[in-house]
């Protein structure tokens, strides 16, 4: 003691008087002046070593070399081992965690990462995935993408942050892939987030795929445009959605004007009647075709020859069903021979040339029946 005044301490105190205690963590001694310790027990850390390991650490002894030199502390050397969690990587000189090591986060790093994150496992002050395996996402990769039922399901992927689909089974697209390719589509394939086909079947146009007017003909059309190449009788326009004139058969593609009338009918917007007994006409005095039992290239003021079979005849006046019973000829003005035999109420000969088509009664002969058998 020098003036009342301590100049060692016994180990374990420091200061003027050595009146105050070393660190509970110091290992050996520290130093009088400023309670510095020369070593750190297990567990502590810092100058005084009264700062305490954090819970994922396990800290061994810092060893200082320091010279002292009028009570002035001048650090020439310092080697601290500080042996951290295997998934911190810590300070050299102060403990602390700098980064996570692993599927580990938080500021100690004792929080494990989600189940479903992917290397780099997660963020460090949060714990949110920085990727999700396949089939997961949300920011913690807890929520699954089977829940998008038309989600493409080989790789099973969607967005980590939406859960939208990354692709879309085939026939599928929107969003969550909720809605159907249209039924045109080829193969049932189409555009992703516009539902644009990349082809159409036959009868299909457009990006759509839009199924072309029934009216056109064959059920076909332009598959960029939509025009048909034809249309159904009755119709016309570019798409045939257009209605020819009511008594109109057929009428221009482009124009809708009258081609052909309907029965019964003529003239340029086919509003003209035929004469009484035409079915069709070119015009007033020129009857095409007649109704049953008329004929007459002209007006169809004619009946057909009452042999005619069910009373129907050309506009010629020819019998084109055949005869009545005993009848022949082009008009039935004929009667076959009384010698051919009838068979079951049948006509008896042909109704083109009269031979007799069931043979001849007894005592005839030759195809019209017409000889005495043993006369030459």
């Amino acid at each position: 003691m020098e003036n009342g005044k301590c100049i060692w301490c016994k180990p374990g105190f420091w200061g003027d008087n050595c009146g105050e205690n070393c660190s509970v963590g110091c290992a050996e001694h520290c130093t009088k002046s400023d309670g510095v310790c020369s070593s750190c027990l297990t567990g502590y850390w810092g100058a005084t070593c009264k700062k305490i390991c954090n819970n994922k650490q396990i800290c061994e002894l810092c060893n200082e070399d320091i010279i002292f030199s009028d009570s002035i502390r001048i650090q020439l050397q310092r080697t601290c081992k500080v042996e951290c969690t295997p998934r911190c990587d810590c300070g050299q000189w102060d403990g602390e965690c700098l980064k996570c090591i692993g599927d580990v986060w938080g500021e100690h790093c004792n929080n494990t990462c989600p189940l479903h994150c992917v290397e780099p496992s997660c963020e460090r002050y949060n714990g949110t995935c920085n990727g999700c395996e396949k089939g997961y996402w949300g920011e913690r990769c807890d929520l699954s993408c089977e829940s998008v039922d038309n989600c493409e399901h080989e790789n099973f992927n969607c967005s980590q942050s939406t859960g939208l689909c990354i692709t879309c089974k085939n026939g599928f697209w929107g969003s969550f892939c909720e809605t159907k390719c249209s039924l045109g589509c080829s193969e049932k394939s189409c555009e992703r987030w516009t539902g644009a086909c990349e082809e159409c079947k036959v009868g299909f146009w457009g990006r759509n795929c839009t199924q072309c007017n029934n009216a056109c003909t064959g059920s076909t059309c332009h598959k960029m445009t939509g025009y048909c190449d034809g249309c159904n009788n009755g119709y016309w326009g570019h798409t045939c959605t257009s209605k020819c004139g009511d008594k109109c058969q057929t009428c221009g593609i482009s124009t809708g004007e009258c081609e052909t009338c309907v029965d019964m009918f003529w003239g340029a917007n086919c509003t003209m009647n035929c004469k009484e007994n035409c079915i069709t006409c070119l015009n007033d005095s020129h009857c095409m075709s007649c109704i049953d039992g008329y004929y007459g290239v002209n007006k169809c003021n004619e009946t057909c020859p009452s042999e005619c079979f069910e009373g129907k005849c050309t506009i010629h006046g020819e019998c084109y069903l055949g005869c009545n019973v005993g009848y022949y000829g082009t008009t039935c003005a004929h009667l076959c021979n009384k010698n051919c035999l009838v068979v079951d109420n049948t006509t008896a000969c042909s109704h083109e040339d009269g031979k007799c088509l069931h043979g001849c009664t007894p005592g005839f002969t030759n195809e019209f029946c017409s000889q005495v058998e043993g006369r030459c």
